[in-house]
C-alpha cells in the first residue's frame, strides 16, 4: 500500500500547478491513497478540482472560511471506510483482500493550546486498534535535529514525546530531504522543520517491517508531500506513454480530436479509422508534452534537483 500525505495550502485556483503536480505524484508513484490537508475549500470543490484524477472514492472535511479542510481519495479497489472524521484527523478502515489495516490521517492543530485535545482524541483510537498507522502533518517538532534555523525552543515537544511513548508509537524511518516544512524566508531567518511524518505501533511493524516514508521536495506549498510504503518497491516496468487525464479537460483537445476525425485517407474503413486514431494520438501526445513544458516543469528533473539540494541542509544534533 502506498499513501501520500500533503499539506497543499489551498486548492482554490484552477490554474494552479498543484493539480498537475498531484497528477504526477499519483502516476509516478502508483499511489493507492492520497491525503490532502488545508484544502481551504469545501469537499465538493476539491472533487471538482481533481476531476482529471480517476479516483474511486473519497471523504473529507469542509474548510471553515479559508482555514483547514481535509480530503482523502483512493485510487485502488480497496474497501475504505471512514470510522471517524474530524477537522484534525480521519480514522479509516482499509480492507485489501482479506487484510484489514487501520490508518489515522492526521492534521495537527496549528495552535499549541489545541494540540493536547487532538492527541487525547487520537489516543483512544490507537488503544482501540493496536495495529495502526498514523500519517500526516503533526505540526510538532520532536527533536532539535528535526529543525534548522529559528528558535531552539520547541513548545509542546516534551508532551508530544510522552504521548507517543505512552502509546508505543514508533517513528517510521524516512528517506530523502530531512525537512518537510519551510517558513519561505530566503534572506532573513530561514527555517526548516520536519513536521510531516508517519508513526506506527509495534504490531504494525511486525506485519510490515519494511514500512518507510519518502520525503518529496517542497513544491507549490510550504510543506513537502510525503509518500508512505509498507513494502519494498518492486522492479519497475517500462510502460507505454499514456495521455494524461488533465489534458482531456482542455478545449484544445476537443479541437484536435474533431480535426483528426475529418482527415481523409485512401483505403478500407478499418484502415482509415486506424490512421485517424494514430494521428489523433500523436497530436494529443505532442499537445500534452508541450503544455506540460509551458508550465516550465520537468517533474522528474525538478524533484531530483530539489531533493539533492534539500539533503545538503544540516541541523545540529539534539
Amino acid at each position: 500500500m502506498k499513501v501520500a500525505a500533503w499539506n497543499c495550502r489551498g486548492l482554490g485556483q484552477e490554474d494552479s500547478p498543484k493539480f498537475p503536480y498531484l497528477s504526477s505524484l499519483v502516476r509516478s508513484h502508483h499511489l493507492d491513497v492520497v491525503f490532502l490537508m488545508e484544502t481551504m475549500v469545501s469537499v465538493d470543490n476539491v472533487v471538482l478540482s481533481l476531476a482529471s484524477i480517476p479516483f474511486l472514492g473519497c471523504c473529507g472535511v469542509d474548510a471553515v472560511g479559508l482555514s483547514g479542510g481535509l480530503f482523502i481519495f483512493w485510487l485502488s479497489p480497496f474497501s475504505v471506510v471512514p470510522v471517524f472524521i474530524s477537522p484534525n484527523f480521519v480514522v479509516c478502515k482499509i480492507e485489501v483482500g482479506d487484510v484489514i489495516k487501520f490508518v489515522i490521517f492526521v492534521y495537527g492543530a496549528p495552535h499549541i493550546a489545541d494540540r493536547s485535545d487532538v492527541w487525547s482524541s487520537i489516543a483512544r483510537f490507537v488503544q482501540t486498534y493496536p495495529n495502526i498507522l498514523l500519517i500526516g502533518d503533526f505540526n510538532q517538532v520532536e527533536y532539535l535535529s528535526d529543525k534548522i534555523g529559528g528558535s531552539s525552543l520547541i513548545p509542546g515537544r516534551l508532551d508530544f514525546i510522552q504521548w507517543r511513548l505512552n502509546l508505543g508509537l514508533v517513528n517510521v524511518p524516512f528517506s530523502g530531504p530531512s525537512y518537510t516544512w519551510t517558513n519561505n524566508r530566503i534572506e532573513v531567518d530561514p527555517t526548516f522543520e520536519r513536521l510531516n511524518k508517519a508513526y506506527a505501533t509495534q504490531d504494525w511493524f511486525i506485519d510490515y517491517p519494511d514500512s518507510i516514508v519518502h520525503h518529496q521536495p517542497i513544491l507549490f506549498s510550504d510543506h513537502a508531500a510525503i509518500i508512505f510504503s509498507d513494502s519494498l518497491p518492486q522492479d519497475s516496468v517500462r510502460r507505454p506513454y499514456r495521455i494524461e487525464n488533465w489534458c482531456l479537460s482542455a478545449q484544445d483537445t476537443s479541437r484536435i480530436i474533431k480535426d483528426g476525425c475529418l482527415l481523409k485517407f485512401t483505403g478500407s474503413p478499418c484502415f482509415t479509422l486506424s490512421r485517424r486514431l494514430a494521428v489523433i494520438h500523436g497530436r494529443l501526445k505532442d499537445w500534452c508534452l508541450s503544455h506540460r513544458k509551458s508550465w516550465g516543469i520537468n517533474w522528474k528533473a525538478l524533484c531530483s534537483d530539489l531533493s539533492s539540494s534539500s539533503t545538503q541542509l544540516q541541523s545540529p544534533v539534539a
